[in-house]
């Protein structure tokens, strides 16, 4: 008999807030995973307390990107050095995080993530977390990161176009952007957010920025788009994009698809890895789907922290 799957212990966090939790009763989880339904981030925290002290194995997380940024956050003072792996089930906004994963859905999902736990069966995914340590406040954690117009894109999709998915998101970007181009907002984002940006302590060109993206997540990031380029060394892909964004119509294509044209870089479209990312900025910073404020001093400091492993059947 195999012994892990005798000692194999499962926790599930079902968060009642998230997209789809909110609109669908979910059912009782399978026999022997212990469930804990969250609703605020004091409810989180003390799951995953009563997680640590039962030794949970695997920690199945119900809901979105924010449900992950959350859990992120907080294992570190929970878990230490040994983190469990973690599993999830996309039951949120964008899920964009869900979709590096191999995210499970639904009921059925939800078994053959635990039934294959339990043979042994279970593909693995080892990601780098974003550590964002802010002066004079918490740090954040999770995967992706920006500002700018992601900020502005990130405010229309909750506010305006309510998305759920990667069609949704996709038509946020192409919202924002038309707003960039023309209409009554045009100027004003298209004017930027003022940031300062070092790059493993390589200082760019100073000035207001138009867009800036950070992510430890590898490959395209929804609907087949992958806005990074160049070269260097490190865990973060990062794309910076000086304000006003010049030929934004033309170049905005090529800078998603990750494919500059060569008068790009020179007009303020750059891209590249790093081991860190020192910022400066005025205004709000997007973690992982949500808008944080960047602290009473507006320094962040963006690097690769530990790695987890996530599971997907």
């Amino acid at each position: 008999m195999d012994d892990r799957r005798v000692s194999l212990t499962i926790g599930l966090i079902r968060n009642r807030t998230s997209t789809r939790n909110r609109r669908v009763t979910a059912g009782a989880p399978p026999q022997g995973v212990i469930l804990r339904e969250t609703a605020d981030l004091d409810a989180l925290s003390a799951a995953l307390a009563e997680f640590r002290a039962a030794g949970v194995d695997l920690m199945i997380l119900d809901g979105g990107d924010g449900t992950v940024r959350e859990v992120v956050t907080r294992l570190p003072s929970l878990w230490g050095e040994t983190p469990p792996r973690l599993a999830v089930l996309a039951h949120g906004n964008t899920n964009l995080i869900a979709r590096k994963t191999g995210a499970a859905r639904g009921a059925e999902g939800l078994s053959r993530l635990v039934e294959g736990a339990r043979a042994g069966r279970l593909a693995e995914r080892h990601l780098p977390v974003l550590d964002i340590e802010r002066a004079g406040a918490a740090t954040l954690r999770g995967f992706i990161a920006g500002w700018g117009v992601y900020e502005t894109g990130t405010r229309l999709a909750a506010e305006e176009i309510a998305a759920r998915g990667g069609g949704q998101v996709a038509l946020a970007v192409a919202s924002m952007l038309r707003r960039a181009l023309m209409g009554r907002e045009a100027q004003a984002i298209r004017r930027g957010v003022e940031a300062a940006l070092a790059v493993d302590g390589t200082a760019l060109p100073a000035g207001a920025r138009f867009a800036g993206l950070v992510t430890t997540l590898p490959g395209p990031l929804v609907m087949g788009l992958e806005p990074f380029w160049g070269g260097g060394e490190g865990a973060l892909r990062w794309l910076d994009v000086a304000a006003p964004a010049r030929r934004l119509a033309l170049a905005a294509p090529f800078a998603l698809m990750g494919r500059p044209l060569s008068w790009m870089v020179g007009a303020g479209y750059r891209s590249g890895r790093a081991a860190r990312i020192e910022l400066r900025l005025s205004g709000d910073i997007v973690v992982d789907g949500e808008r944080f404020d960047a602290g009473p001093e507006g320094r962040l400091s963006l690097a690769a922290g530990g790695v987890l492993t996530f599971a997907s059947a």
